[in-house]
């Protein structure tokens, strides 16, 4: 727990704009911001087919792609590896997630994921739900019309050949069975609980837009500093507390600051955080 000693509004010291200070009896914590860029880039809010995603996937359909009746983004990941569907007979009898349309793909994805009750670490649904890529977790497999536009902008050709939807066949008798995607000949097939195929992840998304009234432009790299501790590592006293806005822990090294020791000057524990566009978050500067 850390105690506001006092919030105040200093003179620049070499660039530094201190902002608030925290006092404890093992060391003093203070959270600095300073620009590290001459000019800022604009933030996108829009992108195009070909775009890198905020996940780091491909953007294969945009809210103006006919059958497209969502009003999002979608982006398309190589998972770079493969799966069954879910292996044994969960899904016998059962027309569990038929749905064929854009979108579709993450309530399919859910249901067949939670019917799967055997060798579920195997089922390419369960990996989906488990995903992390990109510091999401909302990926799932797509549905046949959406993996549809994948093959249609000729961006599987380097996935393998044969990839999963995650659309059951709609066939009475044969709806244990998924749509499969073939790369070359004639695409489509079903194919059974136990085939082991690729596929893409792929997750929907909309565009962060500035806030009304604020600037579009990136904000300022935010350095972030502390007083360092007497053990020497910055890792063992880092305070949670600055871990904000979803930015990973660690990325701590060692630095001097005049603010420390009473504008004297001291060594500190320093990180910087930049804002990336393309993924709409803070993120450690590499």
């Amino acid at each position: 727990m850390f105690l506001v000693d006092s919030v105040y509004d200093p003179p620049v010291h070499l660039g530094l704009i201190p902002l608030l200070s925290f006092r404890t009896a093992f060391l003093t914590l203070a959270i600095v911001v300073t620009s590290l860029v001459g000019t800022a880039a604009h933030a996108a809010t829009t992108y195009e087919v070909g775009d890198t995603g905020p996940g780091g996937g491909i953007v294969f359909i945009t809210p103006e792609t006919t059958g497209n009746d969502t009003g999002m983004y979608f982006e398309a990941l190589n998972s770079g590896v493969t799966r069954e569907s879910c292996s044994g007979t969960s899904y016998q009898g059962q027309a569990l997630a038929t749905d064929e349309s854009i979108g579709a793909g993450q309530d399919n994805t859910q249901t067949l994921a939670a019917a799967c009750s055997s060798d579920a670490a195997n089922s390419v649904f369960v990996y989906a739900t488990e995903a992390t890529d990109g510091g999401f977790n909302d990926w799932f497999i797509p549905s046949r019309d959406a993996l549809f536009q994948l093959y249609n902008l000729s961006y599987l050709s380097d996935i393998g050949s044969k990839i999963w939807t995650s659309t059951q066949s709609s066939e009475a008798s044969d709806n244990d069975r998924l749509f499969i995607l073939y790369t070359t000949g004639s695409p489509w097939a079903t194919a059974g609980d136990a085939t082991d195929a690729e596929f893409v992840l792929v997750r929907m998304f909309t565009p962060s837009a500035p806030a009304e009234g604020s600037s579009a432009e990136t904000p300022a790299p935010l350095i972030q500093q502390f007083g360092m501790p007497d053990s020497g590592s910055c890792a063992d006293a880092a305070p949670n507390d600055v871990d904000w806005a979803g930015v990973s822990s660690g990325g701590w090294g060692q630095s001097w600051a005049q603010w420390m020791n009473n504008g004297q000057g001291g060594a500190v524990c320093t990180r910087t955080l930049v804002y990336r566009n393309s993924q709409s978050r803070w993120v450690l500067s590499e």
